[in-house]
């Protein structure tokens, strides 16, 4: 907690002093930082470009039109421009064994992200209806991640820092922010932001909480049975999701029309987008906490003989692709 305290203070002392430089126009900040204030610049013309595009009449509207040949066709497209450039396989080292992390390590999951970051943009880009199912499932696979990769990281590292807390929820919500702030939107319309916030909050308290007994495995399955209960008082109790949220209503309403009166403001969507995958990023941590035990068993199987390595392998694809049909 000193430490905290100390670092705090420094950054906040840091933070105080340019601002003042740059408000007494001191060219050696400017020079100095240079980067990025030319990176600010930037994305302050992209936020003036989206309120011209989508608040002027400078640009035509046009009609989404939906052709399922020429979305597959994009999206092989992208995947043989991936598969040609892609040529380096990269590996993580576990901090805890020193190994190479065969499975889930960092490069493959923000590969995995951006794979289903293009589908998303494609399926608003096209107005894809057919593929909802499919988005649905990617989302879960998001909200899984924020779980498994924020547990990881914790419990790992075992950092709990203002400044790494604070830059985390910066990086999760300051585009979003500035966006409802040039466009006047609620913060629902990118209801993935506070979704994503609450959840990496649920799995930072967890883990910040007595995080001194994090190494003792029935602390961790008490964490996460608290956490399991969280979600059902406030997700399956009637009355209580309401009692909790409402003093939030400025943050997390949304005005929608169809809900009630123009203008009326409610938590229903907030209800609706965090309920559907309110018990995922709990199995994400479980995952985490378990994926040390399960890399063992991996290279368990890839040192098994040639048959019996490939039966198991078929066995376990024959059950997932049972389990999601």
């Amino acid at each position: 907690m000193i430490l905290d305290r100390v670092t705090y203070a420094c950054t906040f002392d840091i933070c105080f002093w340019n601002f003042v430089r740059f408000f007494l126009m001191d060219s050696s900040f400017f020079v100095e930082n240079r980067l990025t204030l030319r990176a600010i610049s930037e994305f302050g013309l992209y936020l003036v470009y989206m309120y011209i595009c989508d608040r002027t009449d400078t640009f035509g509207y046009s009609i989404k039109s939906y052709s399922r040949d020429i979305f597959l066709f994009l999206y092989f497209l992208l995947i043989m421009v991936a598969a040609i450039t892609s040529f380096k396989i990269h590996q993580d080292k576990s901090p805890i064994t020193g190994k190479s992390i065969l499975y889930l390590n960092r490069h493959q999951t923000e590969e995995w992200k951006g794979w289903m970051q293009v589908m998303f943009v494609m399926y608003h880009y096209f107005g894809a209806l057919e593929i909802y199912n499919g988005i649905r499932v990617f989302i879960a696979g998001y909200v899984w991640m924020t779980g498994f990769g924020n547990f990881s990281y914790y419990y790992v590292r075992k950092d709990f820092s203002i400044a790494r807390f604070a830059q985390m929820m910066w990086r999760l919500n300051f585009l979003a922010a500035f966006v409802c702030i040039v466009l006047n939107n609620d913060y629902m319309f990118y209801y993935i932001c506070p979704m994503h916030t609450f959840f990496t909050l649920m799995v930072y308290g967890a883990l910040r909480i007595l995080n001194k007994y994090n190494e003792i495995g029935s602390v961790i399955a008490l964490k996460m049975a608290s956490c399991f209960l969280i979600i059902i008082l406030v997700w399956e109790v009637p009355g209580v999701f309401e009692l909790v949220w409402s003093p939030f209503m400025f943050l997390l309403g949304c005005s929608v029309t169809f809900l009630g009166p123009e203008g009326t403001r409610s938590l229903k969507e907030w209800h609706v987008r965090t309920g559907l995958d309110r018990y995922i990023w709990i199995i994400g941590m479980i995952y985490a906490y378990y994926h040390p035990t399960v890399e063992k068993w991996m290279e368990k199987l890839e040192e098994a003989e040639f048959k019996r390595r490939i039966s198991i392998k078929l066995a376990a694809a024959s059950v997932s692709l049972t389990v999601m049909c």
